[in-house]
């Protein structure tokens, strides 16, 4: 029997969102759209009028719901657009979550208490709430070590909400992308950092074992990411070539890189080189084996079997 549950509302007036936590059964609160202080501004102004619940998941305790909201709020940027910082680009949360929704209840001087926390929070240093966000992180990692799969769950459920939701993804990205139009100067310190993240060997690391789990088992989502770009190219030529240059100054700067990439695309394997077999690759495709596979067999990049597969009279 599970405890509770996390749900989403997405308001389709403002395309904005609020994300809150649930005890008892889904069937129970069909009606239930959040105790949030703007969501019941917004119920007593028109009613459930336009918005809509979506259930992100469901949770076997307390802890694990509180832990789940935060990490739902943090993924959807329903409270802040950096996960940190409060605005209301994307939603209506007022906290970072863990707190259980309504902590003030019918308090008649409910809206007050929200401003003061609210308040409390800004005054805050970013070093402060830094320390308070790291508080719950380690809380939070802690419970999806010991139950590896809640985070699976949490994750499948927010992939598979974006997948069911395209417009809001869509409409998420054009807030953002009009957001550092208004404020480049936000663009540039996100930018730089992304770059200190980067200079952290872990993160790295995670980010490449991640990014290798998405190559095997997103295949046909990989083809449509790269056919998308390929359009925006065709669509923006000036940006091809901004990359372009951009890379071009990347391999002076770094030749290292260079000769990675040359090694990874020449079919080289870093202890071995190997002549690719375009017949061999044409064999084992016909034997129903997947991209992957064959990568995994050949031992060369897929990047290298999928020309060969698309073109194959090229190389023959």
């Amino acid at each position: 029997m599970y405890h509770g549950y996390i749900y989403l509302t997405l308001d389709q007036k403002t395309n904005k969102i609020y994300i809150g936590q649930k005890s008892g059964k889904i069937e129970n609160s069909t009606n239930y759209y959040g105790s949030g202080l703007t969501i019941q501004q917004i119920l007593n102004k028109r009613g459930n009028y336009f918005l809509k619940k979506f259930i992100l998941g469901i949770c076997y305790s307390k802890e694990e719901l509180n832990l789940s909201e935060i990490e739902c709020i943090w993924l959807f940027r329903s409270y802040g657009s950096d996960g940190i910082h409060h605005d209301n680009i994307y939603g209506y949360n007022l906290t970072l979550g863990g707190d259980g929704g309504n902590i003030t209840g019918n308090h008649p001087n409910k809206e007050n208490i929200y401003k003061k926390s609210v308040d409390a929070w800004y005054n805050k240093s970013d070093n402060e709430k830094q320390i308070i966000i790291e508080k719950r992180s380690i809380g939070q990692k802690k419970s999806y070590m010991e139950h590896p799969e809640r985070c699976k769950n949490l994750s499948d459920s927010v992939i598979e909400f974006n997948k069911n939701n395209p417009e809001i993804s869509k409409s998420k990205s054009d807030q953002m992308t009009q957001w550092y139009i208004d404020f480049p100067e936000e663009k540039v310190k996100r930018r730089e950092e992304s770059k200190e993240r980067w200079k952290d060997p872990l993160y790295r690391e995670k980010q490449a074992i991640k990014q290798k789990e998405w190559y095997e088992n997103s295949i046909e989502e990989r083809i449509q990411f790269g056919e998308k770009i390929k359009q925006i190219y065709i669509d923006n030529p000036e940006k091809r070539l901004e990359q372009s240059e951009k890379t071009k100054q990347r391999y002076i700067d770094h030749p290292e890189e260079r000769e990675k990439q040359s090694i990874r695309f020449s079919g080289k394997n870093s202890s071995t080189y190997k002549e690719v077999d375009t017949l061999q690759i044409l064999k084992l495709k016909t034997e129903g084996k997947t991209i992957v596979e064959i990568s995994n067999i050949l031992n060369i990049s897929e990047g290298i079997i999928s020309r060969r597969l698309k073109n194959p009279e090229k190389y023959l």
